[in-house]
């Protein structure tokens, strides 16, 4: 089975939860073999939070177990993306974020870690989480990737690894989950920068602005056809089913928190749809979102 991570279960969950069933349902218009194993994201204003900002509204708990439950209740996991690498130590006892954990403790979620801190607390705090690797700690060799391996059940990689030969020669590729399509820059030396920035401001601290110097590539790109064409680490669909998945790759992350809900229905379409349904799809997925 090929395991599929959809972005934001809080934002998106109208669509992801629509997609999920409606990939149950018609199991002949989607490639054979695929499961959506969790959908990642955070409730806001988690200051555990990293990778990308959210707002700093509280959900009302009410909310949150609804959430959990709707997503549990199909087999399918929440992943909190509690990345942020500028905690604390007393941050760890932050209230809100600590009853997320609780309200989801059931044995069959999941935590993206980053920060050593928090990682060290979940594991004695939260024993039945299990804890992924996540893309943001910016392992570029495929040494780090093979060492990290060692030491998680699954390791998101590096996009910049992507679509190199030497990937295809690690061990455990069962467990290395590839970010299909990033929106960063396949030159970008400044993600890590990017990274600290959004922790701090998830955080509400004081911060600098950051502006990165390759926004205006981004923002060109950000069509999926043009991030296709420019980036070398964007996998294509071909690459996906024709090169990865024989390759023993099992698990694929799809990228899109913080890009529109019509961007994010492209990408299901792209790489979840075989192509002779893409069209019927995407207007069924489209009219279940608007109305």
């Amino acid at each position: 089975m090929l395991n599929f991570y959809l972005p934001d279960f809080f934002y998106l969950f109208k669509l992801n939860f629509h997609i999920i069933h409606y990939m149950k349902k018609n199991p002949q218009y989607f490639y054979d073999n695929i499961t959506v194993k969790a959908v990642y994201g955070a409730f806001p204003p988690s200051i555990w939070n990293g990778g990308r900002t959210m707002s700093f509204d509280f959900v009302e708990r009410s909310s949150i177990i609804a959430t959990i439950k709707n997503f549990n209740d199909i087999g399918v996991a929440l992943r909190y993306t509690f990345t942020n690498a500028w905690l604390k130590d007393e941050d760890v006892h932050d209230s809100y974020c600590n009853e997320c954990m609780k309200l989801a403790d059931n044995g069959m979620n999941e935590v993206l870690v980053n920060s050593p801190v928090l990682e060290a607390y979940i594991r004695e705090k939260y024993p039945k989480y299990r804890l992924i690797s996540s893309t943001t700690k910016g392992i570029k060799t495929i040494e780090g990737l093979s060492k990290e391996l060692e030491k998680y059940p699954i390791v998101v990689a590096d996009y910049t690894l992507n679509n190199k030969d030497e990937l295809f020669g690690i061990p455990n590729r069962d467990r290395c989950e590839i970010l299909l399509n990033t929106n960063c820059a396949d030159n970008c030396q400044f993600r890590q920068k990017h990274y600290r920035f959004l922790a701090k401001l998830q955080k509400q601290e004081d911060v600098e602005p950051f502006h990165c110097p390759y926004e205006r590539d981004h923002v060109l790109a950000l069509n999926m056809y043009n991030m296709m064409r420019i980036n070398k680490s964007f996998v294509t669909v071909e690459d996906l089913y024709g090169k990865y998945v024989p390759a023993g790759f099992k698990e694929f992350k799809i990228e899109g928190r913080k890009l529109s809900q019509y961007e994010v229905v492209e990408y299901y379409v792209y790489y979840l749809v075989k192509p002779e349904y893409r069209d019927a799809v995407r207007v069924d997925l489209m009219f279940a979102i608007t109305k």
